[in-house]
């Protein structure tokens, strides 16, 4: 079993991350961080991901850097973002996005991210291009339970950030609450032959089976 435990931003993550000792209890996993994730963990992520944010390498390329020097993998997509010269040589991978899902078989440096260059689709189908056959999928939570609730991040009033969305509920529902139609993006890896796991039973994401972190300890030891 090729596993990997891609860690996102939703705010499902918050009670397992300061109550029940999370990272303790996947450590040595292989751990993909998106986006902010690794500002929380106790020690290196195997993989730091984002997607399209000149801004994020930008602010963060010192952090990036040195993570770089320790082991870490950094992983991104070209559309409007291309590193300089001088700083291309710590991006150990850097992907093509493509608009349909199909698109990304054509070419092994191609990917799906969405209609809106999501990194969470980013993360799965570079997963799935690796070959990595079993995927616990963090903090994929698609919003909250309602517009009002603006807490969407776990992250949220514990770390400095620069992400406009973080917060911003209306990126997930509509104003009468309906879910953004977006969500519909994620329904393509169905086809995949990989096991996906979605760790938060309350996820507005329908597609994947959803499990408890308890669950999910059990499984990552096999």
């Amino acid at each position: 079993m090729k596993k990997v435990i891609i860690v996102a931003g939703g705010k499902s993550i918050r009670e397992e991350w300061l109550n029940n000792g999370l990272f303790d209890n996947i450590k040595g996993q292989t751990i993909w961080s998106l986006n902010y994730a690794y500002k929380t963990m106790p020690y290196f992520p195997t993989r730091q991901m984002w997607v399209d944010r000149e801004q994020f390498f930008s602010i963060y390329k010192e952090e990036l850097f040195y993570m770089y020097d320790k082991g870490v993998e950094l992983v991104t997509q070209r559309a409007g973002f291309i590193p300089l010269p001088q700083y291309s040589k710590y991006i150990t991978k850097n992907y093509t996005k493509v608009r349909k899902y199909e698109e990304q078989f054509e070419n092994e440096h191609l990917v799906y991210t969405g209609r809106y260059s999501l990194v969470g689709l980013f993360a799965l189908s570079v997963a799935l291009k690796e070959g990595y056959d079993t995927l616990f999928l963090l903090g994929f939570d698609w919003g909250t339970s309602t517009v009002k609730d603006k807490d969407t991040h776990y992250y949220q009033g514990f770390i400095k950030h620069s992400s406009e969305g973080v917060g911003d509920s209306k990126i997930y529902r509509e104003s009468n609450d309906k879910l953004n139609d977006r969500v519909k993006d994620f329904s393509f890896y169905q086809e995949s032959k990989a096991k996906i796991y979605n760790v938060n039973l309350k996820s507005n994401i329908e597609y994947f089976e959803k499990i408890t972190y308890e669950k999910m300890y059990e499984l990552i030891k096999d």
